[in-house]
């Protein structure tokens, strides 16, 4: 009895405090959406929502009636959720941190935009994910998906149950995430929402989007305009977080509430106002990115909530000037301003979310045009296949020898090679991002499929195929690696990447360079243009069997990496390699088949050495299929040195004789060999397209395969 005594008083004082912190906020005043300085908006009928169709501003009445398509219906076919654990403990990302219960922080005495927050401190957490998979889904089939903050979000699904069946949506995958605990500045949801960067967006593409389609057995687009971002309060300035720093990944943003304010911590000197920085510079000052988005705020939302008095604290206010600095660009957008309504009003949400969602998928293809008939799985080859190369059978688990030419059989286990983590004491090198848009490129102006169509082969000649495409913007990202090492005014060697950012290959290269396994050299990981194969941008740029791509990043990508980044590029053809896998394997090799006096070293994964090109070159009939049947035989040896890896059950896409990604690596390793060329090819078993197991088992090695015989400076 005498020792709870004190502890009870502890936990009412605590109590006590945290108690009298809520005290502080003020009740919000109520707001007219006419006042001088906010935008002007069509006033609804009460009970009405804005029409799906329509951007603009609109003002919703008092009265939240729930839509029809939040309860579920009798005979609607109901998706499956599936749900899993995700701990702190097994993230690179976001090892989590805490707030002291009870603490808050205090106004900088000498800037009132900044909070002093003392009391945080690492600390674990628990999350739970919640994968809605529709009951229309196709196994095997890319599904596009929306992405949710502060799950799971039960009301999401039922939604989407009903619009699905409704056809007024795309069949779709959602995946509602839960923070990682607290609000606010200080805590881990605090963190990982009020940030003012791409790295959630990172979190979610490399540590949670791999587990859904592991648990939950789908396949996920990597088309942006099939990929969504949704949340209120800070996880709505999130989503736009989400999509404004990685628009290569998301173009689609639902935000209730959002926390277009003041709240980032720590500081960050290139935003010294958080989210506020949307309207106040970003949006105002940036070029339009290729996102469409949906916005409601209440009435009575949020106003200085806490402590700080930065005139930077009202939520209303907030997402008028996002609706402003919108129009002012021209976005395609939807502003709601709802009466009668508080803080991620439910009542709101309930009456909204369908009509939302309707807005945000505008422009999609409907799920008749996006049905693809499936894919049936590809078999798994065996590497003794007659007509393979003859290989050596690894014991599984190892990889090749980085010193030897030849082909080699990975065995069924891959565990992530050391030199794929972070490890204390090695050198980090800084990561610089920029963005592209295709306005400013003389070579890549732009293209993408039309909606709803896919290619169909021509009945004149099946090798070839008939696309609908049309002339349409881009932007793209560029993650520049520069490691600790590099000397500035020094010519570094380097290596261009496709598919970027490839975060991957950042970290294997800090701990390759520590151990001297390779240079000193700059990465550069370039963004693709969007969409994917023959008609798209991405497939223009990687399908393409010319020197163009390589030209267009020589002449467009290197001089604004050595100007912005204070870096020199070697010139020596010798210290410059390519990187990429599938297509951007493809790419990779003509990059240095074409251009020869630039690159000398090749690094693929599951290349895609098939008949893919579009358009149609009768130089190149067939496509990265020439490589092996007529290029590679039929020309003297160029200076390349190669390493390429293929999966056992890689892609077999079409039965024309052309599309068999294993057949096509095995034939590039016999005309390889029969060249004389220096090359490793890497058969992994138990291995898909691309596979990211086996790239983590296997680039280190790669990557000290590749770089042999540079005669530069090593680390």
């Amino acid at each position: 009895m005498k020792s709870s005594t004190p502890i009870f008083r502890v936990l009412c004082a605590a109590a006590l405090l945290a108690a009298a912190f809520a005290q502080t906020r003020p009740t919000p005043p109520t707001r007219d959406p006419h006042t001088p300085g906010y935008v002007q908006a069509f006033e609804l009928p009460d009970g009405a929502n804005a029409p799906a169709d329509q951007d603009g501003n609109f003002i919703l009445g008092p009265t939240h009636t729930p839509a029809p398509e939040t309860t579920v219906h009798e005979g609607v076919p109901q998706g499956t959720v599936v749900e899993f654990t995700m701990e702190s403990k097994d993230s690179k990302i976001y090892p989590g941190i805490a707030r002291e219960r009870g603490t808050f922080g205090t106004p900088d005495p000498n800037d009132p935009a900044k909070l002093i927050v003392t009391t945080s401190h690492p600390a674990p957490y628990s999350r739970r994910v919640a994968v809605y998979v529709p009951k229309q889904y196709v196994a095997g089939t890319d599904a596009p998906f929306i992405v949710g903050a502060d799950g799971p979000d039960r009301m999401l699904f039922t939604v989407l149950d009903n619009l699905i069946a409704e056809h007024k949506v795309p069949v779709m995958i959602a995946i509602s995430i839960a923070n990682g605990s607290g609000d606010a500045q200080g805590s881990e949801r605090g963190l990982e929402y009020d940030t003012m960067s791409g790295r959630y967006a990172e979190f979610v593409e490399t540590e949670v989007l791999p587990r859904v389609e592991k648990e939950a057995n789908v396949k996920l687009t990597r088309n942006p305009e099939g990929r969504a971002t949704m949340g209120g309060s800070s996880g709505g300035s999130c989503a736009m977080a989400m999509a404004w720093y990685h628009p290569e990944w998301y173009h689609r943003v639902l935000t209730y509430s959002g926390t277009y304010v003041n709240q980032q911590w720590p500081p960050n000197p290139e935003t010294p106002h958080g989210a506020w920085e949307f309207h106040e510079h970003l949006i105002p000052q940036s070029p339009v990115k290729p996102l469409r988005i949906w916005m409601e705020v209440g009435d009575r939302d949020l106003l200085n909530p806490n402590v700080m008095r930065d005139n930077m604290h009202d939520w209303v206010l907030a997402n008028e000037k996002m609706a402003h600095a919108l129009a002012a660009k021209g976005y395609h957008y939807q502003f709601v301003f709802a009466r009668n309504a508080g803080h991620s009003d439910r009542a709101v949400k309930q009456q909204t979310l369908a009509e939302a969602l309707e807005y945000l998928w505008k422009g999609y293809p409907p799920p008749a045009q996006t049905a693809r008939p499936p894919r049936p799985p590809a078999p798994t080859r065996d590497p003794h296949t007659p007509g393979y190369v003859a290989a050596k059978e690894l014991p599984d688990g190892t990889n090749a020898p980085a010193d030897r030419d030849g082909n080699f059989i990975l065995g069924p286990t891959h565990e992530p090679a050391p030199e794929m983590a972070e490890r204390d004491g090695v050198p980090q090198g800084m990561l610089y991002e920029f963005f592209m848009e295709s306005k400013d490129s003389k070579i890549y102006p732009g293209i993408a499929r039309d909606p709803g169509t896919f290619a169909r082969p021509d009945p004149n000649d099946p090798t070839k195929l008939m696309v609908s495409s049309h002339p349409a913007p881009y932007t793209r990202k560029v993650a520049v690696y520069v490691p600790k090492q590099y000397v500035p005014g020094t010519a570094a060697p380097f290596i261009v990447g496709a598919d970027g950012p490839d975060k991957m290959l950042f970290t294997a290269l800090d701990n390759l360079i520590a151990e001297h396994k390779v240079p000193v050299q700059i990465a550069i990981s370039i963004g693709n243009g969007g969409g994917d194969a023959q008609g798209s941008e991405r497939g223009l740029e990687y399908d393409t069997m010319s020197g163009l791509y390589a030209e267009w990043v020589e002449k467009e990508v290197l001089p604004l990496v050595e100007k912005q980044y204070n870096v020199k590029l070697t010139k020596d053809p010798e210290g410059r390699a390519t990187m990429g896998g599938s297509s951007g394997g493809s790419c990779a090799m003509a990059m240095a088949w074409y251009h020869p006096e630039w690159y000398h070293r090749v690094l693929t994964y599951s290349g895609t050495y098939v008949n893919q090109q579009w358009p149609y070159n009768p130089e190149t009939p067939h496509g990265a299929w020439e490589f092996h049947e007529h290029l590679i035989p039929a020309s003297a040896r160029k200076p390349i040195r190669i390493w390429m890896e293929v999966g056992d059950r890689d892609n077999l896409t079409r039965q024309d004789g052309y599309h068999d990604w294993v057949l096509a690596n095995e034939k590039m390793a016999q005309v390889l060999a029969a060249k004389g060329y220096h090359y490793q090819f890497v058969f992994a078993k138990n291995a898909g397209h691309t596979d990211r197991a086996v790239k983590q088992q296997t680039l280190p090695e790669a990557l000290e395969y590749v770089w042999k015989g540079y005669k530069g400076p090593k680390g």
